[in-house]
């Protein structure tokens, strides 16, 4: 028997809903997306489900089915216990969980728990498919800091296509610190989940096709499913967890009055510190908390550049619109962790890693030169060592990803790590260039193993990845 605590956050959808076009600004090397006309719909939180107790278990069952993005149109759409996204799913360090995931979509998929520091066999890569009309059962035991995390497909060559569709959701692990902080720990009230995908719509239907070289690019903003998206927030401090589960977009988010917000986490866990910043660039794969001091603010928008072509393009993102009769309670702390950096004098083993966007074996897309291949093992790599991992692109910018566990950047590009990346990560941003320091506690072997890959998801299933044992 499945036992969860199971709350439902799902405000009214609006529907009359504007598209986004794209037009010209003055600036030539500007292209901005905007609204036109329509009233905006109130943020759909999703639902969540908390676990209580050592152990407990959990059912996600994928589903096809048809969402109205906008009125009167239906586009078809993947979800997990639901037709789009899936429900958030919030476990604490030192439980021991038992995930159900069954498959009613009509192909196979795999359930990847992006961030999670769990074995090979549980990690849900390629390896690991789940057929239409079967059911997997993994048991996490969860071990790692508080953090923010998510999960999405991963079956080789239709994860973009599956992701894209609509099989996401975010995983939140709580630990004594992040419950003893002082943070704003009100689901959907002030401690907000912002799942922020771009998606093309073509009078009103969302669609999808075979133009992926560049990775796909929408012309519409989705933050959990909604277009157009507000959020009435309470007056003071909220937290945002923000996941860029965009295919390939990169954003650099912003607010419109130019507003301080604080970095308080990256993907692995709070950093030492918060850290100040004006703007916060995220790439696929990527998830930061952040904090936003509403006191004394009227309605804000939520903005995002975005670069992934020659020129860049401008996307409101969501508008927050601060309200005093919402209460609510959490503050900033100071400190927020303790941290012990790596010593790359320490590393035992170097390994280089570099994209390449054509001229490989084997593929279309590759890294150092062979596209992916199920029945090679690229790395090979001893447990519980400290290594040095250099990834670089000949072509392009990528979001270099790792399973298994969380790394400290050592350097972007030659240059020292900003503050607010200071934490621990499971994605580093290749540009030219970047050095990560990383150790492996958990084992995956020949037929269950671990990956690594660029999170462009199209540039993944054309072949940018490996994989590598553990042991």
């Amino acid at each position: 028997m499945f036992t969860t605590i199971m709350k439902f956050y799902f405000p009214t959808f609006l529907s009359v809903v504007s598209f986004f076009i794209l037009s010209c600004d003055i600036d030539e090397d500007l292209i901005e997306i905007s609204n036109i006309g329509g009233e905006k719909s109130e943020l759909l939180i999703p639902e969540i489900i908390e676990m209580e107790g050592n152990e407990d278990a959990i059912e996600l069952v994928m589903q096809a089915g048809q969402t109205e993005f906008f009125e009167g149109t239906f586009s078809d759409t993947f979800g997990y216990n639901g037709h789009f996204l899936g429900p958030t799913l919030r476990v604490y360090k030192n439980q021991v969980i038992t995930l159900t995931t069954k498959n009613t979509i009509g192909e196979p998929s795999t359930i990847h728990k992006h961030g999670l520091h769990v074995p090979g066999n549980v990690d849900g890569g390629p390896h690991q498919p789940i057929a239409s009309g079967k059911s997997r059962v993994d048991v996490l035991n969860i071990n790692q800091e508080a953090s923010t995390n998510w999960y999405h497909p991963h079956l080789m060559g239709s994860n973009a296509e599956q992701v894209y569709k609509g099989l996401a959701g975010m995983m939140i692990v709580e630990d004594e610190k992040s419950l003893s902080l002082g943070l704003p720990d009100e689901y959907g009230l002030n401690d907000i989940p912002l799942i922020v995908q771009d998606r093309l719509f073509v009078d009103g239907k969302m669609t999808y096709t075979s133009d992926h070289r560049v990775g796909y690019l929408g012309n519409t903003i989705l933050v959990n499913g909604t277009p157009n998206a507000f959020k009435k927030v309470p007056i003071g401090w909220v937290r945002f967890r923000v996941l860029n589960a965009s295919n390939a977009r990169f954003y650099n988010f912003n607010f419109e009055d130019n507003r301080n917000f604080q970095v308080i986490a990256t993907e692995g866990g709070f950093l030492d510190r918060p850290v100040t910043v004006k703007n916060l660039e995220v790439w696929p794969g990527e998830r930061f908390e952040i904090m936003v001091n509403f006191s004394n603010s009227s309605s804000i928008k939520f903005m995002a550049i975005s670069n992934n072509r020659r020129q860049s393009e401008s996307f409101e993102i969501i508008e927050f619109r601060p309200d005093e009769s919402i209460s609510s309670q959490g503050e900033l702390p100071t400190q927020l962790n303790s941290i012990t950096p790596y010593d790359a004098s320490q590393a035992e083993n170097i390994r280089e890693f570099r994209f390449n966007m054509d001229g490989v074996e084997g593929g279309m897309m590759g890294i150092n030169g062979f596209a992916m291949n199920m029945k090679v093992i690229n790395e090979r790599v001893q447990k519980n060592i400290l290594e040095r991992w250099v990834i670089s692109s000949f072509d392009g910018k990528h979001p270099f990803h790792l399973h298994g566990t969380s790394f400290q950047i050592l350097s972007m590009d030659g240059n020292a790590v900003p503050l607010h990346e200071r934490g621990w990560k499971d994605v580093v941003k290749v540009n030219d260039e970047a050095e990560i320091l990383v150790r492996f506690e958990l084992e995956a072997d020949d037929d269950d193993p671990y990956m690594y890959h660029c999170h462009i998801l199209e540039h993944e299933d054309m072949g940018m990845m490996g994989q590598f044992t553990v042991q």
